[in-house]
């Protein structure tokens, strides 16, 4: 499961995974991302 999350741009911090909003979003196909 880690790879998977690191694969998306998640970084662990601690016992904590971090998701970088200002990274490129790299979303697949069947998921919809939306940004407010």
């Amino acid at each position: 499961a880690e790879n998977f999350l690191l694969e998306f741009g998640f970084k662990k911090q601690d016992k904590f995974w971090i998701y970088n909003l200002n990274n490129d979003i790299k979303s697949p196909n069947h998921l919809k991302v939306e940004i407010e």
